[in-house]
């Protein structure tokens, strides 16, 4: 058997969950959110339309995409 990190989140309403691949946190529409980021017992309170969360296995997927998008755009630019 292999190990595998999965990302897990904390709602604010205590619900818990758990991704293999990513989470993107943030409000279904492109207004602000309000979220919180913690590692290693350190916050950081954030305001943004949102963050994408990529676990190991995630990295070559949705993130892998975003990065080649700006990547794609910076050098058009």
């Amino acid at each position: 058997s292999r190990a595998v990190s999965l990302a897990e989140v904390e709602l604010s309403d205590t619900q818990r969950m758990l991704a293999f691949n990513d989470f993107f946190i943030g409000s279904a529409t492109h207004v602000s959110a309000r979220y919180r980021i913690e590692v290693d017992g350190r916050q950081e309170p954030q305001s943004s339309s949102g963050v994408i969360v990529s676990t190991g296995a995630g990295s070559t997927g949705w993130l892998s995409s975003l990065f080649n998008m700006a990547s794609g755009l910076g050098r058009f630019l």
